[in-house]
């Protein structure tokens, strides 16, 4: 189904709506595209999930920087809701807050804005009112925080269960707001004084069960501050008046706030607001109709051999009272662990030490041990109020569920699988595709890296291995010997940061040495003929390698922060680019000295890109200037007419019948941003993505696949690697 989006704007009130028409193609023929995800299967900080009780499986998730997705049943996959979310608005993908209607089944509401820093975009409310299918923009005049500490806590959103009309939001430095149009206008709520900790402010919202009125905004209200010394507060005037709840804990951060079915609040606390930093933590009841709290700590941590964690994710059972699930966060020893009480935590069992587990669908969280386990950062849990037994849990790389939670009654173990089918949330910072072996093989933010030999499946060998980087963040293939790969990235203590393959990536060799200074990110390029390795270090000079990084010198003639590529058809062919006054650069003599080969481009952030068809056919992508090439080595550069932006350019299979190879571009031409393909050498462009499939930043790396015509890879920051393909003609 379509997107729709609608956006308002003010600066606290509701202006006039503004329809956003679907684009065209600026010129040439319009063609239909399929798009999809490359399959990796979750890879991500998935930080809330919510259950419907107004639908049966209904269910959505949140993300830190990949947006919103709702749950199919039938096909038992997520489908992603936000992908219309565009290049300019990229900060809107990190959802800081979730809120579905509990009367309601159409209405679903995002806060949406993943930075609050002075450099980052202000939020916005996102609304619904057909379950995602198309979308209402309210800008708000702050900042959220979907990819900062404290993203899990929550929830910052929430509907009111007696008046759909009424929301509350809790913000990072402004306080609490509030809205009584289902969340088209929003004012500050003035009587709540509190803040809480510079840039994590409130942390959840609870409304009293025990207290209400159908049609009537709910009287009493509690709600969460991050700030050890008071961090709860109470309304029983519907937001007149706030009282510290007496009696409350001190000295941690409340992470996830819930009444439970039988009306006790229940509190889940920690030292820092995760999801890393934790060394403490606790659960507590809150019990209001006497006004009691009680400490229903599952494990305390630091006793006996236990080590430093907190408590974060929280669900409490809609159906059965006292059944509650916790979990705890930053347990890095002997593990992160979900704990079950039937009894209002009176009693807590440990659901992970028995737990089957299924992993088959995202092999790489194995994380080169034999066994899957529970997984890190578990800041949201959810029970389905319309079966006790099925339940999900969300961790920083994938969603979790079960079939029979009640099981742990019986003192049965309970069955876990990845419920991630469809959750795409890697950020991917290189791409490539040989013209033999492997399709495409990845560098990715977290995850290091992956060959994938069916891009429809997760690869059964994980991520790559041996050594495993944290974070990859470039790689390359010699083209004369396209099997030949070399990867850089970062890593963890000490290990090896740059390693080579001979087999199109499925076994790995360390680089020996590495370049003087190395933090092991930067950029890797490697001959034609795969004799030669240049390595250029983040905000460092490039070195070279003729010894497949047994020795490193450095390249004579370069400025910092100039990276290779190499010439894809001329052996010992390096060109480097340098950002700071758009000079282009070219080596001879494999990587040893460079020369300054064109002047007088624009500077700034851009991509150089070497055609693999012809040597010296060079191409670059300069952000706000525009695509510029040069078609043979020592020709002047020339500006590609009609394209006023350009992020990334890459190249494919040639159309049947065309000489050229297909050109590939994400940017804007003629005053429409997109994914763009030209048959002709960029005289004629041809947008292949529509307002639906946006994806938000897609500026990094675009490449064609040298063996499908039409066959697009976008690298994305958050929804993955996107696979576009033609769609054939009915």
């Amino acid at each position: 189904m379509a997107t729709a989006v609608r956006r308002s704007a003010a600066p606290m009130l509701l202006l006039a709506l503004v329809a956003l028409a679907a684009m065209s193609a600026p010129w040439g023929d319009a063609e239909r595209y399929e798009w999809r995800n490359v399959a990796i299967v979750g890879g991500g900080f998935v930080t809330g999930i919510a259950f419907s009780e107004a639908e049966r499986d209904l269910i959505y998730a949140r993300t830190d920087i990949g947006g919103v997705y709702r749950w199919g049943p039938a096909a038992e996959r997520w489908t992603p809701l936000t992908d219309w979310i565009g290049m300019s608005d990229w900060n809107l993908l990190g959802i800081d807050g979730l809120a579905l209607d509990p009367s309601d089944a159409r209405r679903v509401y995002l806060a949406a804005g993943a930075y609050n820093q002075d450099w980052a975009p202000n939020a916005a409310i996102l609304r619904s009112e057909d379950r995602g299918d198309s979308w209402e923009r309210i800008d708000l005049p702050l900042r959220m925080g979907g990819n900062e500490d404290g993203r899990s806590m929550g929830e910052r959103l929430v509907v009111d269960r007696n008046d759909g009309r009424c929301l509350y939001l809790g913000t990072r430095d402004d306080g609490l707001w509030r809205s009584y149009d289902y969340g088209r206008t929003w004012t500050p709520v003035a009587s709540f004084q509190a803040r809480g900790t510079a840039k994590i402010g409130v942390t959840g919202i609870a409304f009293d069960p025990r207290v209400s009125t159908p049609g009537v905004p709910t009287q009493s209200v509690y709600v969460a501050v991050a700030d050890p010394a008071v961090s709860l507060y109470h309304t029983d005037d519907g937001g007149v008046s706030w009282l510290a709840v007496a009696g409350q804990p001190r000295g941690l951060l409340p992470h996830h706030v819930a009444f439970g079915r039988a009306g006790d609040l229940y509190v889940t606390y920690a030292s820092a607001p995760g999801p890393n930093g934790m060394t403490d933590g606790a659960v507590w009841r809150h019990r209001p109709d006497v006004g009691a709290w009680d400490d229903v700590t599952p494990i305390s941590p630091g006793e006996g051999s236990e080590g430093d964690f907190g408590y974060a994710g929280l669900a409490v059972d809609p159906q059965m009272p006292g059944v509650v699930v916790v979990a705890t966060m930053n347990r890095w020893w002997p593990r992160d662990e979900l704990f079950r009480t039937t009894d209002a935590g009176a009693h807590w069992t440990a659901l992970g030490e028995t737990a089957a587990r299924d992993g088959s669908a995202s092999p790489y969280l194995r994380w080169g041990r034999q066994s899957v386990e529970l997984g890190h950062w578990i800041g949201s849990i959810g029970i389905d109020p319309y079966d006790s037994d099925n339940a999900l849990y969300a961790t920083g790389a994938t969603v979790w569920g079960s079939d029979d939670l009640t099981a742990a009654d019986a003192g049965q173990p309970t069955r876990w699988k990845v419920a991630a089918m469809g959750i795409e949330e890697t950020a991917v910072l290189d791409l490539i595709s040989p013209p033999v072996g492997a399709p495409l093989l990845s560098a990715l933010g977290d995850l290091g890296g992956f060959r994938h030999d069916d891009i429809t499946q997760s690869p059964s060998d994980g991520a790559f291995d041996d050594p495993r980087f944290v974070t990859g963040t470039s790689l390359d293939f010699a083209a004369h010997d396209p099997e030949f790969v070399v990867r850089v990235g970062s890593t963890r203590d000490g290990d090896p940061h740059g390693a080579y393959s001979m087999d199109g990536g499925r076994a790995w060799t360390a680089f020996e040495t590495e370049p003087a200074n190395e933090d092991g990110r930067g950029a890797v390029a490697i001959s034609a003929d795969a004799q030669a390795i240049v390595w250029t270090p983040d905000g460092a000079r490039a070195h070279v390698s003729h010894d497949l990084g047994k020795t490193w010198r450095r390249c004579k003639g370069l400025p910092e922060r100039a990276a290779a590529i190499s010439d894809r058809n001329a052996a010992g062919v390096f060109y480097a680019r340098d950002p700071a006054d758009g000079d282009v650069h070219v080596s001879v003599d494999a990587g040893v000295t460079f020369t300054v080969m064109a002047a007088g481009l624009p500077s700034g952030r851009g991509q150089l890109t070497a055609a693999p068809s012809e040597a010296g056919d060079l191409w670059i992508a300069v952000r706000s200037h525009g695509l510029y090439r040069a078609a043979a080595r020592g020709q002047p550069f020339s500006k590609a007419p009609g394209v006023e932006e350009a992020y990334a350019v890459g190249f494919g299979k040639a159309a049947p019948g065309h000489p050229l190879d297909t050109v590939y571009m994400t940017g804007t031409v003629r005053g429409v941003a997109g994914v763009y393909r030209s048959t002709d050498g960029a005289e004629a462009w041809t947008r292949i993505n529509d307002d639906r499939h946006q994806y938000g930043g897609i500026d990094r790396v675009v490449i064609g696949d040298p063996r499908v015509f039409g066959r697009v890879y976008l690298a994305t920051n958050g929804r993955g690697i996107v696979v576009g393909d033609p769609t054939p003609a009915r």
